[in-house]
């Protein structure tokens, strides 16, 4: 018998800078529910440069304005590869993130008022 996955909200961003930053790249969104009020317009990834003890792989912040906000939440990796877990609001809302093999799209999913440390059963069922 399956697990029943929780409901989530899906969105493909796409990279609109490619190769002008080192550590930083900025993607928009191609198709999908960014206007909940978790997701701006154009969001931010950067590589993590250890200033936190949580030591994630990649940093996540929204466009506010003209300036980019504090992170939104801190990506880490999963036992797929490309695929990174984080949480919104202090394990609010659950965040996965599948970047392509060469980093240009994101395929993100948000699960609102559900976190789990059980990825598994969900991995399995949203990522082909």
């Amino acid at each position: 018998m399956a697990t029943q996955i929780p409901k989530y909200l899906k969105c493909v961003f796409t990279e609109i800078n490619a190769g002008r930053y080192r550590t930083v790249r900025h993607y928009k969104p191609k198709e999908g529910i960014t206007n909940n009020g978790l997701f701006s317009d154009l969001i931010n990834v950067s590589n993590n440069r250890a200033f936190a003890k949580s030591n994630p792989e990649f940093w996540v912040k929204c466009k506010k304005g003209k300036k980019w906000d504090y992170p939104l939440t801190g990506l880490f990796k999963t036992e797929i590869d490309n695929v990174f877990k984080g949480d919104l609001y202090h394990k609010a809302h659950l965040l996965i993130m599948h970047f392509s093999s060469d980093y240009t799209t994101i395929t993100a999913y948000l699960f609102p008022d559900f976190y789990t440390r059980n990825l598994e059963p969900l991995l399995s069922q949203i990522i082909h």
